[in-house]
């Protein structure tokens, strides 16, 4: 049986979420400004799915799974930019998918340094609330109890 492409596309996707449907790293919703360089193009975006290991990016021009690429973040209330390296782990192209969705990509963080890494676990903490705070707590941060 062909898979039809939405399925390969979930293929791809289903090794880097674990299998208990949980990410290691919950995902939100950020109204972060956000520049995209890459070899290809840049530009910029302010809404953005956003992990401390990675990004999601709608654009209408994925680069293609492989890219190098540098993120800048600029976090609200913080006047020095974050800039983090990565790379394109996947991307969704319109055409492919449904007339619905949206072009995009998946991007994991490769080089960040550890003030960059604080300050968006604060702000990922910040969006999150408290309630995020004793499970990342307990896996990552061990120090604190």
């Amino acid at each position: 049986m062909k898979l039809n492409l939405v399925d390969r596309r979930q293929s791809k996707r289903s090794k880097y979420v674990p299998d208990s449907g949980i990410r290691t790293f919950p995902r939100y919703d950020a109204p972060v400004d956000c520049i995209y360089i890459s070899n290809n193009q840049t530009f910029t975006t302010r809404f953005i799915n956003l992990s401390l290991r990675g990004i999601y990016i709608d654009t209408k021009t994925p680069d293609t799974p492989g890219t190098k690429v540098r993120i800048r973040l600029i976090l609200p209330n913080s006047e020095i930019p974050l800039d983090i390296e990565g790379e394109v782990i996947w991307a969704t192209n319109n055409s492919m998918v449904s007339p619905i969705k949206t072009r995009g990509m998946g991007i994991r963080f490769r080089d960040m340094d550890d003030f960059a890494r604080r300050k968006l676990a604060a702000y990922l903490l910040s969006r999150a609330g408290i309630s995020a705070f004793p499970r990342i707590k307990n896996k990552y941060f061990k120090w604190l109890d």
